[in-house]
């Protein structure tokens, strides 16, 4: 009945039929688990989890929990990640309890929070500004760059497109199980996303984490030109956040998805 045991068990029990981008929530949840028990100097159990248990961990991610991988120190996390967060236990629990590792289960008051969120799209002239950019000094970028762009013109969501395989592309056109769906898709290659995936990549997309990703692609729309500024507003916690930054450093992976949907 130890926790993180349970949890582990339930990791390992999702390996064959969930996408591995899912497994991956629930390792940093986890994770993150595990920082709250530090950060609170108690052992989470089982029995611990009630309103006051809910409270104290929705408190934690909102303002405590410090982002890994992040090159300055951020704490609290935005209302619509505690939320997915707060599902992603509330899952874990039921589950237990269908599997009778617990018998009590006192949910009452355990909120998903959320709220429509912010973001940005690049119109068709961004793309082609990003796309003809000269990156022969900061190779490094070039993947990213193609990629990005490749996204934009395909529409799936990057766990799908940053794992495109030749056999997943006959006649120019992508055949292709959406890992969080299990839905098929089938898109033509139009011609910029076929030269890219034929030449720059030669069939085979270079590996590139998410993280890494967002991070470049950030630098690639300064690159471009990409410098307005932008306000978003999100809620932390019940206060309204307010932020301003030049459009490039709002885009990330899911920039592509949207792009295409609104530029269609």
């Amino acid at each position: 009945t130890n926790f993180f045991y349970q949890f582990d068990d339930y990791i390992q029990s999702k390996q064959s039929n969930v996408a591995p981008s899912t497994l991956d929530v629930f390792k940093n949840l986890k994770l993150i688990l595990q920082s709250f028990q530090t950060f609170r100097k108690k052992q989470v159990t089982f029995d611990d989890i009630d309103h006051n248990f809910y409270e104290e961990f929705v408190h934690y991610l909102t303002f405590e929990h410090v982002h890994k991988n992040k090159r300055e120190i951020i704490k609290g996390f935005k209302r619509n990640t505690v939320g997915k967060n707060i599902k992603q236990l509330i899952v874990f629990l039921r589950n237990r309890k269908q599997k009778k590792v617990i018998s009590e289960l006192d949910l009452t008051g355990f909120k998903i929070i959320e709220e429509e969120a912010d973001a940005i799209y690049l119109t068709s002239e961004e793309i082609k500004n990003i796309l003809l950019l000269d990156l022969s000094s900061l190779p490094h970028l070039i993947k990213h760059r193609d990629l990005f762009v490749f996204g934009c013109l395909t529409g799936l969501r990057f766990s799908d497109f940053s794992i495109i395989s030749s056999e997943d592309v006959r006649d120019e056109m992508i055949f292709k199980k959406q890992g969080k769906t299990k839905h098929w898709v089938v898109i033509p290659l139009r011609d910029q996303a076929s030269q890219i995936f034929h030449k720059s990549f030669n069939k085979n997309i270079p590996k590139v984490g998410n993280p890494e990703f967002n991070f470049y692609i950030k630098e690639v729309g300064k690159l471009a030109g990409i410098v307005q500024p932008v306000k978003h507003s999100y809620l932390k916690a019940n206060r309204n956040c307010i932020e301003i930054k030049p459009k490039y450093q709002w885009i990330t992976s899911h920039t592509c998805r949207r792009s295409f949907c609104t530029n269609e």
